[in-house]
């Protein structure tokens, strides 16, 4: 397994439930995260709830990434602390630093194009390692009384973001990337030079698809000699439901499905990038989202006996993420439910 030290995360509903539980999971093991979700208040409290928790303290402080931090700040967090601070006060600046925020609406393509400014340039902090797209709503109604306003924003939220999330994560991670291996190595060809000049122009101008075909293009090559260069990992963050037909969840069930459906296509479409893309299918977890489902009859079909926790989930999640031959793994994690 790899480590996860210096990594950069973004997590899509990292604000409560299994995406908050996830970011935290990610922080402990020494990444930098930024939180992602509408809510402005409930990110600050999800930040405040994860450096509650004490964290892996690793040997050199780690790159910083806070998306919603001043300019200042990230300049005095990498700086080594005055002699008369102590080194206490210098580690709590750095653990504060490597948990940030940044509000987004996950359906709006320019909302992600915002975000993604942030993210242009050179340095590891302007590197995104990890994508996990969790941001979602339930639906607990039969399609014939939903209406169709609550139609499209399930669509929209549970599918179209997570296809936007990728679509534009993707292209950075292929960029940045693509940029440090190639001005890291000295025997380069005339095409790979030219590959490190592309990521100068910006998010915007990859749009036409050059950067993710020569990616590809790239891949395919040294796949043949000895396996593709790790530019990243997207975990998408689906649902039973996608597999197993419930009552009420018609339009949702049919959004995980889609998030599945992805994932399996863009394992191939990326993985030949160096872009590892994989699938968590959760069951019934505790969560906002159950709130009110937990009952006999339920607890009776699920051969477990009880609902799962967020921090189970996260642990799958972090599998997905830190082994480097996972790629198209849809994992279940429902306590045996997909059996019955």
């Amino acid at each position: 397994m790899r480590s996860l030290l210096h990594k950069q995360a973004l997590i899509t509903g990292g604000g409560s439930g299994i995406g908050l539980a996830i970011a935290r999971r990610l922080y402990l093991e020494g990444c930098s995260v930024t939180l992602l979700g509408r809510t402005e208040s409930t990110l600050q409290r999800a930040q405040s709830l994860i450096l509650s928790h004490p964290s892996h303290q690793p040997s050199h402080p780690p790159s910083h990434t806070s998306v919603s931090a001043s300019a200042s700040s990230r300049s005095s967090a990498s700086n080594d602390p005055p002699a008369s601070s102590p080194v206490s006060n210098a580690q709590d600046d750095n653990e504060r630093t490597r948990v940030s925020y940044h509000p987004l609406n996950v359906t709006s393509a320019s909302s992600w194009q915002s975000l993604l400014n942030s993210y242009t340039g050179d340095g590891d902090s302007k590197r995104i390692d990890i994508l996990i797209n969790c941001a979602g709503i339930t639906q607990r109604s039969p399609l014939m009384k939903t209406p169709v306003e609550e139609v499209e924003e399930l669509l929209d939220t549970n599918l179209r973001g997570t296809v936007l999330g990728c679509k534009f994560v993707g292209r950075a991670m292929l960029r940045n990337r693509s940029s440090s291996t190639a001005s890291s190595t000295t025997s380069t060809s005339t095409s790979r030079s030219t590959a490190t000049s592309t990521p100068k122009r910006g998010v915007e101008q990859e749009d036409k698809g050059r950067g993710v075909q020569e990616g590809v293009k790239e891949g395919v090559q040294e796949g043949v000699k000895e396996g593709v260069q790790d530019r990243g990992v997207i975990v998408n963050v689906a649902s039973l439901l996608a597999q197993k037909g419930v009552i009420g969840t018609s339009v949702y069930a049919a959004a995980k499905a889609g998030v599945v459906g992805l994932t399996n296509s863009l394992a191939h479409e990326y993985g030949r990038s160096g872009i590892r893309v994989n699938a968590v299918l959760p069951g019934y977890i505790e969560t906002d989202m159950t709130t009110g489902l937990k009952n006999p009859s339920i607890l009776q079909q699920i051969p477990l006996g009880r609902f799962g926790t967020t921090d189970e989930v996260a642990d799958a999640a972090l599998f997905l993420i830190k082994n480097p031959y996972a790629n198209n793994c849809v994992l279940n994690l429902d306590g045996g439910l997909s059996a019955v």
